[in-house]
């Protein structure tokens, strides 16, 4: 099992004499938080249950594997509902992020009729009552409900997604029934058609590049994308961050992958004057990288993409007393930031108070690209394009909600290619409900909203 590469405050260096952890030059240095799955240990699919449960044009693509044959046997749990990602591992083919098996296999179908809302429990409506609601065609007909089905849907807004499984379909009426209400209720709170996906579905295995995790049988089922011969195949599974800085003071961390990660894929807390320099950190389940507290830490030259639910972190500083954290993120390209969760999961967040984003790059999201909470934060000279792709009423840079938080100055940016045709609006700078006391000065916007 992969386990955290922890540095603490042993590990320190001074102001005078930094250390300095690095990949070898000319030299590849990865830190993965998974689990290789051989080759060898794929082989053919020979249980006919499962066989009849595939799509006919999948029987014989499809492969096997005993994970705890492998030693994996932590698999994780999809609960009843869920915003928040669940540490269920992902597969990984020579990089690149395999697609949990769902349909459809691109984009969303659409809710044909409302049949019951539901209850509200964002209002304090907590009588449970789940949504009701008439789908189109036959798809559903074919999945089992007592093997477990989650649909992943915008119910309401188009800035809030949620995942629920299924309590019951009626394919007489075409009705499906969700076992828990959503947050919002299912309602057309956006013009846009109220869209969903089903997830974690053996009988939607039926395109390259797709897998499911038995986790009764412990089995994983995948239909490679390439040639299995040479290909590096991993199976995430660790929950806590792969490279951990915990109060350490004066270190330099320094042209390393981080990779393949059930959690962040660094996470800095505590200490001061850290530094995470030309890093290439990809495919986590939560965020890239996360800095929570300390001061004067800075992320500099990093590649940051394909990763769950967010990019990169930097919070700290003291509110109440306007106490500065000074943390840095400058030169970073970070792209494709929400591949699990698809909205607040941004690409950059300044948090706490007196933190900077500089000459960053910043693009491809369905939702925001950056979240500024806190006080005194600079965000400028950044380019940010094409986010807000697939919601509304959102921002490019989102703020809001507080009006104690003030003193932020946004400048010398260029935003182009922001949001999409649906609804009612998308932003490049959005200050919400009861936000003020910020300066936005000196940027250029092209295509926006």
């Amino acid at each position: 099992q992969p386990q955290s590469l922890e540095l603490s405050a042993q590990d320190s260096g001074t102001p005078e004499s930094p250390v300095v952890f690095r990949a070898a030059p000319d030299e590849e240095a990865r830190l993965m938080g998974g689990q290789v799955v051989p080759a060898e240990a794929l082989g053919p699919v020979t249980d006919v249950a499962v066989n009849a449960r595939l799509d006919a044009g999948a029987r014989g693509e499809v492969m096997q594997a005993d994970l705890t044959a492998l030693g994996i046997t932590q698999l994780g749990e999809y609960s009843p509902s869920f915003y928040v990602v669940p540490a269920a591992p992902e597969l990984f083919f020579n990089d690149q992020r395999m697609s949990l098996a769902g349909w459809p296999n691109e984009g969303w179908t659409t809710i044909a009729r409302i049949i019951d809302s539901g209850s509200r429990p964002r209002d304090g409506d907590m009588s449970n009552r789940p949504g009701v609601f008439e789908y189109s065609g036959d798809r559903a007909d074919r999945w089992d409900v007592n093997a477990g089905v989650w649909l992943q849907g915008f119910w309401c807004y188009d800035w809030r997604e949620e995942t629920i499984k299924v309590r019951s379909i009626d394919r007489k009426k075409r009705h499906i029934t969700l076992d828990r209400p959503h947050t919002y209720s299912l309602m057309h709170g956006n013009p846009s058609p109220r869209r969903y996906r089903a997830l974690n579905l053996l009988e939607e295995l039926d395109a390259p590049g797709e897998y499911f995790i038995d986790r009764d049988e412990a089995r994983l089922y995948f239909w490679p994308p390439a040639e299995l011969a040479g290909a590096h195949i991993v199976l995430s599974t660790l929950t806590d961050p792969v490279l951990a800085l915990n109060r350490t003071e004066h270190v330099t961390v320094r042209g390393f992958i981080v990779e393949a990660g059930l959690g962040d894929g660094i996470l800095v807390t505590g200490g001061k004057d850290n530094r995470i320099e030309a890093c290439h950190v990809r495919n986590t389940r939560q965020l890239g990288i996360r800095v929570d507290g300390g001061s004067g830490h800075r992320v500099e030259a990093c590649d940051i993409h394909d990763t769950g639910t967010g990019g990169l972190f930097l919070g700290g500083g003291d509110r109440r007393s306007l106490t500065a954290a000074g943390h840095e993120a400058i030169n970073n390209h970070i792209w494709d930031f929400s591949r699990l969760r698809l909205t607040y999961a941004n690409g950059l967040t300044l948090a706490g108070v007196g933190n900077r984003g500089a000459h960053n790059l910043i693009h491809d999201a369905p939702h925001q690209g950056i979240s500024i909470s806190g006080n005194d934060h600079v965000f400028e000279y950044n380019v940010v394009h094409h986010v807000c792709t697939a919601s509304d009423d959102a921002g490019a840079l989102y703020k809001g909600r507080n009006p104690s938080m003030r003193g932020n100055v946004i400048r010398y940016n260029f935003w182009h290619n922001i949001g999409s045709p649906m609804g009612h609006g998308n932003a490049a700078v959005y200050f919400d409900d009861g936000d003020g006391g910020e300066t936005v000065f000196g940027n250029v916007f092209f295509r926006c909203g």
